[in-house]
């Protein structure tokens, strides 16, 4: 009997989707850091007590309004087709967010557009999480499962304890290493 990690590790399809889904959280982070710099601590904008509880709550509605549907919509739409036009919205809801940094407005137009791309990118996140029962045998889904929070949970772990800015941009690389070993493995396991 083989190993569960081993079982979940062994399968490319599950390799390539946990590489998907660690690299979208990883930009979905990077997104939100950028974000709260240039909203938040951006000596000449001096954010009031309004608009540090805005930006806030732009972070968490998505988990509010999506998340009821998330699951329903799921069930009724292919998983591949809700992966490629997911994946294409949110490339294109950050050109607006893109533009209204560049002219430094952080107003209305900025909120509504990181609303909709830190949306669509919860959305395409648990489409993932949706099709990991279809990558590995049903031993090893606990374990699968687990491989994703756990290399998660490192990287913030690495962030928090983070004291220099050197040490942050480090501990920000901390996804991007779990996606290389991972793609390791693949390549490992292809020789064999």
């Amino acid at each position: 009997m083989t190993h569960p990690l081993k079982a979940a590790l062994g399968s490319p399809l599950y390799r390539k989707l946990l590489a998907i889904r660690l690299t979208g959280q990883a930009g979905d982070g990077m997104l939100q850091s950028a974000l709260a710099t240039f909203v938040l601590f951006s000596p000449e904008r001096q954010a009031s007590a309004s608009a540090i509880a805005a930006a806030f709550a732009i972070l968490a509605l998505p988990y509010s309004l999506i998340g009821p549907f998330t699951g329903v919509l799921l069930d009724r739409w292919r998983r591949q087709r809700v992966l490629f036009w997911g994946n294409l919205l949110r490339a294109l809801s950050m050109i607006p967010v893109i533009w209204f940094t560049a002219q430094g407005n952080s107003g209305v137009g900025l909120g509504i557009s990181v609303l909709a791309a830190i949306g669509i990118n919860r959305f395409v996140l648990a489409g993932l999480s949706a099709a990991v029962p279809l990558t590995v045998p049903e031993p090893s889904l606990t374990t699968a499962n687990a491989i994703y929070y756990r290399a998660i949970e490192r990287a913030r772990r690495k962030l928090r304890t983070a004291q220099t800015v050197d040490e942050r941009i480090k501990a920000r690389n901390a996804i991007g290493e779990a996606t290389a070993k991972i793609w390791h493995l693949k390549r490992k396991g292809q020789a064999q």
